[in-house]
């Protein structure tokens, strides 16, 4: 089973899990106005790795005290239409 979101899925939040971080899911953030679907990796304490699941996308390090900064939520569901 292909783990990726795929372009046109639609996605169910859960906007009560955006504090405990689990390794290896999607979660919807926002960096400054930008909101985008990373996988959240928490390396070292207080730096945050934003994974996107397409190579083509380098890992962004955010600080977790950065102010424009948001966890929204887990993805905890995703549906393609094919």
């Amino acid at each position: 089973m292909d783990p990726v979101i795929k372009d046109g899925s639609l996605i169910l939040v859960d906007y009560s899990q955006n504090e405990k971080i689990y390794q290896g899911k999607p979660y919807i953030v926002r960096v400054d106005n930008v909101i985008m679907c990373k996988f959240l990796d928490m390396r070292e304490a207080g730096k945050l790795i934003l994974i996107s699941a397409n190579p083509a996308y380098s890992e962004i390090i955010i600080n977790t005290n950065y102010e424009n900064f948001q966890i929204i939520g887990r993805v905890v569901y995703s549906a393609q239409k094919y």
